[in-house]
């Protein structure tokens, strides 16, 4: 909650913020990011999968997708107060998205974050860092499904396991 002067000159508490400013909810978000086993370098895909469902709880997915994009004032020499607000409003959370990136890395793969000045920079620059691409992976990827199928297993099964990463 958040202190706020009343008439007679002593503070009340709000319910809806905590002392150092921080809504209730952003403090829901931080508790649920630290449940969240950090990134670290081998376990990207089911981070990535659980931290894109944090973020689409806490209403942030698009922020740190890049897909909910910083607004613009018309006159950027005079913005409106509304245009002030709204660009105040979406720094917030775009910065609450970018603590909630932070907390949820682990030391050895902070290196990745960059120095980004937005939660989709920092997605970004984790997933450019962390996804397999290129001609080399295509063909270890290619090699590893043409593996010989164990006996007695059926080609779902054994296209079940070339998904899950699991040796066929």
């Amino acid at each position: 909650m958040a202190d706020t002067p009343s008439s007679t000159g002593t503070t009340s508490l709000t319910p809806y913020s905590l002392p150092n400013g921080a809504s209730i909810a952003e403090a829901r978000d931080i508790a649920a990011f630290t449940k969240l086993d950090q990134l670290n370098a081998n376990n990207w895909m089911i981070w990535k999968q659980r931290a894109e469902g944090l973020f689409r709880f806490a209403g942030l997915h698009g922020y740190v997708t890049g897909t909910l994009k910083r607004p613009v004032p018309n006159s950027t020499a005079t913005p409106t107060r509304e245009e002030q607000m709204a660009m105040a409003a979406w720094d917030k959370r775009d910065a609450h998205a970018r603590t909630l990136l932070d907390l949820s890395v682990s030391d050895s793969e902070f290196m990745h974050l960059g120095a980004s000045t937005t939660a989709a920079a920092m997605w970004e620059n984790l997933c450019r860092a962390k996804e397999p691409r290129g001609l080399l992976v295509v063909m270890q990827l290619r090699a590893k499904l043409f593996e010989r199928m164990e006996e007695g297993t059926t080609l779902n099964e054994h296209i079940a396991k070339f998904r899950d990463g699991r040796r066929p």
